[in-house]
């Protein structure tokens, strides 16, 4: 039977959809391309703010270094984006280190992937397409739609289908090279984490005391301290306690000091209650005073209690090479007890985790795994909406769904609008919470660090992005495209073939759509940071008060799970209908351009990076794209058997095959030397004595109790990316600990727009201010006997055995 298709006047042509996206979409491109180099001088704190923090109050080493500082943007030209584009893999290395870096490469390998295939696409498919026999309009006709079944012209997709495959493998293979070799770059340099294993699943029956013995004989002459890790959620509570009440203390200092200081008539004053806006009305100086006063006496007492022991340890040795081997070598036969793997950094540490049992991590993964498996299931019908919503009129054709005529038949503009632009917008909008989600359910699977568990939700966003961005729109577009003949196909199920043949390849427009509309307007808006410059410039002028308020006001972190969301999914709409549906590519790569610029805008001049990990994500992304590889094989395989192309079909079966294998192969062939120092490399370590300031830096990198409790000092946490914005490469660098750098100075800057200066630190010596400044180094104190930190360099390792 031949379905009858929907009146043309009930139809609103993609084409029509595309335009009603496309105009405001452009017009918001030229302003903000208008606008970004306008405003971009005036508000330095808003578009240059990594740099204008170290102009304001970076540290003694990113002041001193300010030739190393990525240079000034071109003002009110074009220029900025010619600056931006000629910056090389090394100077990005060196202004946000690896992690970044391997995530711009990420949008270079697709931007490329997408230009070959655009050749390809222009040249044969796009001319094959169009003299297809299916009399499909606008775009459709431009898609493997269009095509006849049995056509011997789909040969032309296969073949396309088989080069894609083949050009993203070489590209992914290169892109492998260059993680291993950044990866052994940043494995051999002299930080803290190179130098350190952690030790997880200890027996809950063996106490502290015999796990202490039991590693100082097995590890004693090699290690330089064993750190048996407590429950750290009190300490880091009062450690956050003490920053909020410094903080407060110096905001309250620069009121006073701008009111006239000791001759002032009026000291400054808040309420105690939600946000300052209710309460009892006290005395700043002395509540931030008695707050830190009563925190410190807190810290002194904890110190002096034993904490629970969370049955898990940090070992720091004094040569990489010895930290390397053990990281490789199982402390005992018993392969559930005594994990050791590699450290992270001592900001980057989940201390909670670190102590919970394998069996424990296992249940949290299997629950985590539900609750992601619910989010994907809760979000299809929303997505659904969406992709119903994308066919106006035949929906209003429905049994039921009458009423939403008049909305349809309203104006054809209106409706083009409402089914082009609207659909995007709103895919855009519920798409933009979900990395935040996963990042949370990841920190409950009981990772070590916090860089896990942003790679860990990278890829619980592309299952997400799979499952309901992919199949549930591209299904329920499809049914939803001809909604008035459901009876029809409950009547005839054999004809559903038919139509996901035709309708599959077509959903290729709201894709097209949203990556238009994401590479037109997000990525633009990205760029001009309105709400960014609203809310800083609110923050200055009625919240700020001292310089650490000013540089608070500037700094904005971000995650990586956040930055690979939308070029994921982006990527998987690249691979699905590359052959299927050629026109998108130019959009992709207009999103893949524009998201370079903006991204690499964003990550050296804004973007403040908390973790470098040497860019460990990039195994996980390597993964998402051999799944999105082969999804997008299986489209095809379907596609061309749903148009009787029985031999081409079933000959992208081996390809599907392959795919899943060199995928494998490849991970087991760099997975090893992507996590361990080959020996040409470990040679070349340690190849000096470590100076004595460096090797006790080393011994304390992971000490839990660091604050004595008798300081008046931030924490390495709160301070270290205020202050060092540009420090990314030197975090927990061994020479940074020892030189004890991140103190803020104030620029001259700072002081013309009339900024307080902080609290003076002085009183010391200059041998002790050296140990009791912020950062790893602090001072060694005669009661520090509670800290259960252990050096046990020139230790006799006597003891029993575990």
């Amino acid at each position: 039977m031949d379905l009858e298709p929907l009146p043309e006047d009930l139809e609103i042509p993609s084409a029509s959809q595309f335009l009603a996206a496309f105009y405001p979409a452009i017009g918001t491109a030229v302003v903000c391309l208008i606008a970004f180099p306008l405003l971009r001088p005036h508000f330095p704190d808003v578009y240059d703010a990594k740099r204008e923090r170290v102009r304001l109050g970076g540290s003694s080493h990113q002041r001193g270094d300010l030739v190393g500082m990525p240079p000034e943007l071109p003002k009110f030209t074009l220029d900025w984006i010619k600056l931006l584009w000629s910056f090389n893999d090394e100077d990005i290395l060196r202004f946000v280190g690896a992690d970044a870096l391997m995530f711009l490469r990420y949008l270079r390998v697709c931007f490329k992937a997408a230009c070959v295939m655009l050749v390809y696409g222009l040249c044969v498919l796009v001319p094959i397409n169009s003299i297809g026999a299916n009399m499909q309009t606008e775009f459709e006709k431009y898609s493997a739609s269009n095509v006849a079944d049995g056509s011997q012209l789909l040969w032309a997709h296969f073949v396309g289908a088989y080069m894609f495959t083949f050009l993203l493998m070489y590209l992914l293979f290169k892109e492998y090279q260059a993680y291993v070799e950044l990866r052994q770059q940043f494995m051999k340099s002299p930080t803290v984490q190179s130098y350190s294993i952690v030790v997880r699943d200890i027996p809950k029956d063996v106490d502290r005391d015999t796990v202490e013995r039991y590693l100082v004989e097995l590890l004693g002459s090699e290690s330089v301290a064993i750190h048996l890790v407590e429950d750290a959620g009190p300490y880091d509570k009062l450690i956050e306690e003490k920053d909020t009440a410094l903080f407060g203390l110096e905001s309250a200092r620069a009121k006073f000091a701008k009111a006239g200081g000791e001759g002032a008539a009026v000291r400054p004053t808040h309420k105690l209650g939600f946000m300052g806006l209710w309460g009892e009305r006290v005395d700043s100086l002395d509540y931030h005073k008695e707050e830190l006063e009563k925190v410190n006496s807190k810290i002194v007492e904890l110190r002096g209690k034993e904490e629970g022991f969370a049955h898990a340890a940090i070992v720091t040795f004094e040569t990489i090479r010895v930290a390397t081997a053990f990281q490789n070598i199982p402390l005992q036969q018993h392969v559930r007890f005594m994990t050791v793997s590699s450290a992270p950094s001592r900001n980057d540490v989940l201390w909670g985790n670190l102590g919970e049992p394998a069996m424990a991590r296992w249940i949290r993964t299997l629950i985590v795994a539900g609750v992601v498996f619910f989010i994907i299931f809760c979000y299809i019908v929303p997505i659904s909406l969406v992709a119903s919503l994308a066919n106006l009129n035949a929906l209003a054709q429905t049994k039921g769904l009458t009423w939403l005529q008049p909305l349809a038949d309203y104006n054809p503009k209106f409706t083009a609008f409402l089914q082009g632009f609207v659909p995007p917008l709103v895919a855009s909008t519920f798409f933009s919470l979900v990395p935040t989600f996963m990042v949370i359910l990841s920190r409950k699977e009981a990772l070590i660090s916090e860089s896990d568990a942003q790679t860990s939700a990278i890829w619980k966003v592309f299952l997400f992005i799979l499952f309901d961005y992919f199949l549930v729109y591209t299904f329920a577009g499809s049914v939803a495209a001809k909604m008035s003949l459901l009876k029809h196909y409950a009547e005839t199920p054999a004809d559903i073939i038919n139509l996901f043949a035709t309708t599959l390849p077509a959903q290729s427009t709201f894709f097209m759509n949203l990556i238009m509309l994401a590479a037109l307007s997000i990525q633009p808006l990205l760029l001009l940071r309105v709400v960014a410059l609203v809310v800083t410039k609110l923050k200055r002028h009625f919240l700020a008060s001292s310089i650490y308020d000013h540089l608070q006001a500037m700094t904005e972190d971000v995650g990586f799970h956040q930055l690979y969301a939308f070029p994921m999914l982006v990527f998987l709409a690249m691979c699905a209908y590359a052959t299927l549906a050629p026109f998108l590519l130019v959009f992709v790569i207009a999103y893949y351009g524009i998201g370079y610029v903006v991204n690499l805008n964003q990550l050296v001049y804004i973007y403040n990076v908390p973790f470098h990990t040497g860019g460990k994500q990039f195994p996980v992304v390597f993964r998402c794209s051999i799944v999105a590889l082969i999804i997008s094989q299986a489209l095809v395989t379907g596609v061309l058997g749903l148009k009787r192309m029985a031999i081409p079909s079933a000959l992208m079966i081996p390809l599907m095959a392959f795919t899943a294998w060199w995928g494998n192969e490849m991970t087991r062939q760099f997975r090893f030397v992507g996590n361990t120092l080959t020996l040409e490399n470990l040679l070349a370590t340690d190849a000096t004595d470590m100076p004595s300031a460096m090797l006790e830096g080393l011994k304390k990198a992971y000490k839990l109790h660091q604050d004595d409790g008798k300081e008046t000092n931030f924490s390495h946490k709160a301070i270290q990316p205020l202050t060092e914005p540009f420090a990314i490469t030197r975090d927990g660098l061994l020479e940074s600990i020892a030189e004890d750098t991140e103190e803020l100075e104030m620029g001259e800057e700072a002081k013309e727009e009339g900024i307080a200066s902080p609290m003076s630190k002085g009183g010391d010596s200059e041998e002790e201010g050296l140990m009791k400044k912020k950062g790893l180094l602090m001072a060694e104190r005669n009661d520090n006997k509670n800290s259960h930190s252990l050096d046990v360099k020139g230790s006799n390792g006597g003891g029993s055995k575990l």
